[in-house]
């Protein structure tokens, strides 16, 4: 079964909120989300998976997008960071797209290639560039 979960910025007061810190619009999950979007929340939706670390991946996280190498020797993983970029839907798929060597890529969260690591999110990083 789906887990859905989502977290709302608070443009007002520059927070990320989650759970039980969410406000509470009328009845359930559908008639709050109808209520807080577009207003000084923003809805950012749990993907149902989580980064090399274990942590959730919302939309507007930050991620580090990080290819797999197999260690010969050794069974276990190793990382190269191709770049960074903010998680978003695209088509119905959460993607990340970056600039790698001056080319543009977008990859799915989804792609059996590559790993993904949580360093923010787009609130509360909206100062950082990221390349």
């Amino acid at each position: 079964m789906r887990e859905i979960e989502f977290r709302v910025f608070d443009l007002h007061d520059g927070k990320v909120l989650y759970g039980e810190q969410i406000p509470k619009k009328g009845n359930g999950l559908v008639e709050s989300i109808r209520q807080l979007s577009g207003q000084t929340y923003e809805l950012s939706q749990y993907t149902e998976i989580r980064d090399v670390e274990g942590m959730k991946i919302y939309e507007g996280d930050i991620l580090e997008v990080l290819s797999i190498h197999m260690a010969e020797q050794e069974f276990s993983k190793k990382y190269t960071i191709e770049g960074t970029g903010i998680l978003e839907y695209f088509l119905g798929e959460p993607s990340v797209s970056f600039y790698n060597n001056g080319e543009f890529k977008s990859i799915s969260i989804h792609d059996r290639n590559h790993e993904f690591r949580v360093i923010g999110n787009r609130l509360e990083n909206s100062n950082e560039i990221y390349s």
